[in-house]
């Protein structure tokens, strides 16, 4: 009876030393996968803010040309994609985050949790990115009424030039 209890005592601390191999292993490798994710949404966010930064020096050159309305209004369009395929991207990244942490429900749990507030942020983002269409649209709508407008009440009159021939001539306001 003794040789079977050392047995078994020998078998249970090489069950208990290879849980504690298999327990730091999952530890190693959760970190592994937080400085993956970490670094692969770092270089997003870096190609993001270097697209935000062409598309503000875009606006801010089209802003003197006559067709800025136009021109914001497909500006915006470009930020809405963008900002969708952020929200898409970190929502992909989340679920395959999910989906590789399956074993450990505290790991689930967490996860779950940040995509569903990547999913509020994403709609609140969308709420607003429409919102600010409406208004560009409603300014544009403005501007162009504005020139019309103009052109009604200043219309192109003739003058004359008194120098040394008489010149008929069109001056526009």
């Amino acid at each position: 009876m003794d040789i079977q209890s050392n047995m078994l005592k020998h078998s249970i601390d090489d069950l208990t030393a290879k849980r504690e191999i298999a327990s730091s292993k999952c530890v190693h490798l959760d970190a592994e996968n937080q400085q993956h994710k970490s670094e692969k949404l770092e270089k997003n966010k870096k190609k993001l803010e270097q697209e935000a930064v062409n598309l503000k020096s875009h606006i801010k050159m089209n802003m003197a040309e006559p067709s800025q309305a136009e021109q914001k209004s497909k500006t915006v369009e470009k930020l809405k994609v963008v900002n969708l395929l952020q929200t898409q991207a970190a929502a992909q990244e989340n679920f395959e985050q999910l989906r590789e942490n399956k074993n450990s429900n505290k790991s689930l749990e967490i996860y779950k949790q940040h995509y569903l507030e990547e999913l509020k942020v994403s709609t609140s983002l969308a709420d607003k990115l429409n919102k600010t269409n409406k208004r560009l649209a409603e300014n544009r709508t403005k501007l162009l009424l504005e020139k019309q407008q103009d052109r009604l009440i200043f219309p192109q009159q003739p003058y004359f030039e008194a120098s040394s021939g008489a010149t008929l001539c069109w001056k526009s306001y």
